[in-house]
């Protein structure tokens, strides 16, 4: 016959498989380890090791305005800074295009989102 034990060892739960079998007049164990109860590895912060998304606002006139300067400056980290504020603008402008493309797609909307548009 065959059963399964936890047993803990300093603080920690591990499974091992118990089989009992007589010799003679005695009765024998088998133990057979199946590991632990809780896994040794388990991820605290799922978003361990990932790079945080950049979050920018929107950009105004203004700013762009003094980015299409920083595009023809001398110093290096002002041009790189400008190629990178204008790449995630875009690229957030497209997702909100295509957010609103597709919640309010064929459908007539009475939100303000979709009156100011009108």
């Amino acid at each position: 016959m065959s059963h399964i034990e936890i047993h803990e060892i300093k603080r920690r739960k591990y499974k091992y498989e118990v089989t009992n079998y007589r010799t003679g007049k005695n009765i024998k164990h088998k133990w057979k380890y199946l590991g632990p109860v809780e896994p040794l590895n388990k991820r605290r912060n799922p978003n361990a090791g990932r790079k945080p998304e950049i979050f920018i606002k929107p950009i105004n006139e203004k700013e762009l305005k003094t980015l299409e300067t920083a595009t023809k400056s001398n110093d290096a980290f002002t041009r790189d800074r400008e190629k990178i504020l204008t790449k995630t603008d875009s690229r957030k402008s497209k997702l909100r295009k295509k957010k609103s493309k597709k919640s309010h797609q064929g459908i007539q909307c009475k939100k303000h989102c979709c009156l100011a548009e009108r």
